[in-house]
């Protein structure tokens, strides 16, 4: 239901019973919290639809469209969480008005210049399960219709959208609601917000959130302020499970987990890491070898294929000289290295593997390469914890850091917008995957961070899908720590940067130990809160009164650190949704008003 700007309920008579502003921002974010990912693998993809931007967007790419079925999931009237409506006493129909977002909101595309694009709904039909039940019963009911109406509760969302102007904010909520069940707040970076080329509708950010308290009425919530700096999204997470009622419910499922959720940086480096590395606290962590080319595999003038004879000219029998033997053993020694790459250690550098310097100049040659850096898991059984699309970063400890592998001032970046033609040139070392915290435009000597879109980022490397990996190179035995003979088989997971490139070594190849962090993204977090009080009471209130002399205070404060997630910046749009207990009234004349 991403293209459903807005929602809203009439009675015959024209009063509003439900108003949902922002329906579609909702519905995601209801989607993401409380659906498990084997319905939206199953039931979900097939039926409504549901699921990130690749889902929404690749169903409907055919010219004809796509036919989904979708309920009504937050609605409180008919979201299928209220009692049965008597629509045959009703006078006159309920009319729904879907107002439509605009394409850039529910779709992410490009759009060439003076092109627009758009969509369509059509075919519109509304599915009804109705019950029917004997004369009796609906005669009793007819009875106390006209003698003092009927009231069916039910719960429903009011909407609140505010700008946060400094780390430290004080929101007030004001909404006339005698019974609030919960309330959740998104935050979206206001450059991705209502862009056509980002889902601002189910990837959000934490903003850097540092610590979170709520006031209704003097009460606070919780007693003591959640902190979440230091793994403190933990406890963050757990209150809102709480806001959802799924707390150790262990029936239910999302697609909320360890890799998506995530806030403020931590204060120190993690444990390994030599002390000028990133931050960012990592998730899991995999042990194994880090193997990666440099540009010359994409250097065809660098292999090694070509035979000649003594006078420079081409090994060919057909010009009737007569071929030397010692040429022919030339050429078939040439032949057998047919696409390998030659490899220099200069004396007094670094054996990558041993980490000690060699006396002399070693030459080997690669027999095998990898087209991008590439892991491989010392325990097979690690690599399905790298899941595909995740986050990650170099693991190296203080001393087993790649010689040759920093990246000077201003390298040479690989540039061309639809093709790479200087691959074979670049000259950005590795370290920016285990130094750097993260960039978007030029790794510098001091690593300074220019911008602030971390999706981008040089530094920011995404897993892919494992596959079968194949590296080595010929040995040289000559002098003191000499490079010896190497060879990693099996499976491996491969590596780009954030702007979908290659990742290539400085060195004609580089392999040493090490370990890969999977640091989590924040395009899940939000913010739940429940105020649900579970009184016995024979009345309607379940939750706290949030009247207009009693605002709902929720008070923010973003950390500020721009190190590894986006920062809070002013204008980006923070949405508050609130939970609300509610009555629909049908009234002895047939007529429908609601307390929204």
């Amino acid at each position: 239901m991403s293209w459903v700007r807005r929602m809203t309920i009439y009675s015959s008579t024209g009063s509003i019973l439900e108003d949902l502003e922002h329906y579609n921002l909702l519905v995601n974010l209801l989607h993401k919290a409380t659906s498990p990912d084997d319905y939206k693998h199953s039931i979900g993809q097939m039926i409504d639809n549901s699921g990130n931007r690749a889902v929404r967007n690749g169903a409907m790419a055919h010219p004809a469209g796509s036919m989904y079925n979708s309920g009504f999931d937050v609605s409180g009237i008919l979201g299928g969480k209220t009692k049965l409506l008597p629509c045959g006493f009703f006078q006159g129909p309920m009319t729904i008005e879907l107002t439509l977002a605009p394409m850039k909101d529910c779709f992410v595309f490009s759009e060439a210049s003076g092109q627009t694009a758009s969509y369509q709904i059509d075919n519109v039909e509304y599915h009804a399960h109705c019950l029917s039940f004997s004369e009796e019963y609906n005669a009793k009911f007819s009875q106390q219709l006209r003698e003092r109406g009927v009231d069916m509760s039910f719960d429903t969302y009011k909407t609140h959208n505010s700008v946060l102007t400094s780390d430290v904010q004080d929101l007030s909520i004001s909404q006339n609601a005698a019974s609030v069940k919960g309330v959740y707040h998104v935050l979206r970076d206001k450059g991705k917000y209502q862009s056509n080329e980002h889902d601002s509708l189910s990837t959000y950010k934490s903003g850097n959130l540092a610590e979170i308290q709520w006031d209704m009425g003097g009460k606070l919530t919780p007693e003591m302020p959640i902190k979440l700096t230091n793994d403190g999204i933990t406890n963050m997470y757990t209150h809102n499970l709480h806001s959802f009622n799924m707390f150790r419910n262990l029936s239910l499922g999302c697609s909320v987990d360890d890799s998506n959720f995530a806030s403020t940086e931590a204060s120190l480096v993690p444990h390994g890491n030599h002390g000028s590395s990133y931050k960012a606290l990592p998730v899991r962590r995999v042990y194994g070898t880090w193997v990666a080319n440099g540009g010359g595999v994409y250097n065809v003038a660098s292999y090694d294929i070509t035979a000649t004879k003594a006078d420079g000219t081409d090994i060919d029998s057909a010009d009737g000289s007569v071929v030397d033997k010692a040429l022919v053993a030339v050429a078939i020694n040439k032949a057998g290295k047919h696409g390998r790459l030659a490899w220099t250690v200069a004396s007094g550098k670094k054996n990558p593997l041993t980490g000690l310097a060699v006396d002399q100049n070693n030459t080997v040659e690669f027999t095998h390469t990898v087209s991008t850096l590439t892991f491989v898991p010392d325990n097979v059984e690690d690599v399905a914890l790298i899941q595909m699309g995740m986050r990650c970063k170099i693991g190296v400890g203080a001393t087993a850091i790649p010689q040759g592998e920093d990246t000077l001032a201003n390298p040479d970046d690989i540039t061309g917008s639809t093709e790479y033609a200087n691959l074979a040139s670049t000259t950005y070392g590795l370290d920016r995957f285990y130094s750097a915290p993260f960039d978007t435009t030029s790794i510098t000597g001091a690593y300074s961070q220019v911008g602030a879109n971390l999706t981008d980022g040089k530094s920011i490397m995404y897993s892919g899908a494992p596959c079968s990996v194949a590296w080595a190179h010929t040995g040289h035995t000559g002098g003191a720590n000499a490079m010896a003979q190497r060879q990693i088989v099996g499976l491996g997971v491969p590596f780009v940067d954030g702007q979908r490139r290659p990742i290539l070594s400085k060195q004609a190849g580089a392999g040493f130990r090490g370990w890969c962090d999977m640091i989590p993204s924040d395009e899940s977090f939000f913010i739940g809160c429940s105020f649900e009080t579970h009184q016995e009471d024979p009345g309607l209130v379940s939750g706290s009164d949030l009247t207009n002399a009693t605002p709902l205070h929720v008070r923010l404060n973003y950390s500020g650190e721009t190190n590894f997630y986006q920062k809070r910046e002013t204008s980006d749009p923070f949405t508050s949704f609130v939970h609300i207990d509610s009555v629909l009234r049908l009234q002895s004349d047939g007529t429908l008003i609601s307390s929204v």
